[in-house]
């Protein structure tokens, strides 16, 4: 009886186990460790690439947002300044509006007008055009420049940035009057253009402007970031005059 209880009790061997568990355990070997290190760092590195991408896509957008804000910003000044050519604040329909002046260079880089910044002066019963009512836009070492007094285009003196030449570079802005157009009163005759050829003495002439600006420009810290803006001006105020 003892010898068939010790029999009952003996520890099993290693070997019994394997055949009790049925199966023996196994772990990675190192090719299978290195292949799945591979793996994964195929899938890390896939997920780096779509996060720069994403990140890189997200910086154009908003230096794309930025140049457009910056141009449409200095295109909405001279759009509002260039609309207010010729406004006289003591106009009375009989005395000639000295601030109905209106002009661009021949490169049509630079843009010159006149309004009435402050009531006029009289002298000898005549409206003085004093310095602060002259104004401009010109293109100057890729900055957009705005007038001050009674300057030149050319002149090197009395214009100020309009435009941050720091972060944005300017290559084009232009100023066309060709849409501009002239009409005689006294005979009804139409012509484009400025100035009205089919005219004579004491006829009665209306011309109204209308401005075309472009601005091109681009973001200085990256220059494949570039935009164009265009608008056109219709001047509010028309000039009238008779001709000698």
């Amino acid at each position: 009886m003892l010898t068939y209880f010790g029999e009952l009790f003996k520890p099993m061997s290693n070997a019994t186990l394997i055949i009790k568990h049925g199966k023996t355990q196994h772990g990675f070997s190192l090719i299978e460790l290195m292949i799945s290190m591979v793996i994964g760092l195929i899938a890390i590195a896939g997920m780096i690439s779509i996060f720069a991408s994403s990140v890189k896509s997200n910086t154009d957008s908003l230096e794309m947002v930025r140049l457009n804000q910056e141009l449409r910003a200095i295109m909405d000044v001279m759009v509002r300044d260039i609309r207010r050519t010729g406004y006289w604040s003591k106009a009375d329909g009989v005395t000639a509006n000295p601030f109905m002046n209106i002009s661009t260079n021949a490169a049509k880089d630079c843009i010159t007008y006149s309004y009435d910044r402050n009531p006029y002066t009289l002298a000898a019963g005549l409206a003085v055009l004093e310095n602060e009512d002259n104004f401009g836009f010109r293109l100057h070492n890729n900055a957009v420049k705005l007038r001050q007094n009674s300057t030149t285009c050319d002149s090197t003196t009395n214009w100020v940035n309009l435009s941050d030449s720091s972060a944005i570079n300017i290559s084009v802005l232009t100023f066309g009057l060709a849409n501009s157009f002239c009409k005689n009163l006294s005979s009804g005759v139409v012509e484009d253009g400025t100035v009205c050829v089919d005219a004579i003495s004491e006829d009665v002439m209306s011309t109204m402007y209308v401005v075309d600006i472009t601005i091109t420009g681009n973001l200085i810290a990256d220059p494949t970031v570039a935009a164009t803006f265009a608008e056109q001006v219709v001047v509010r105020n028309t000039k009238f005059e008779v001709m000698p």
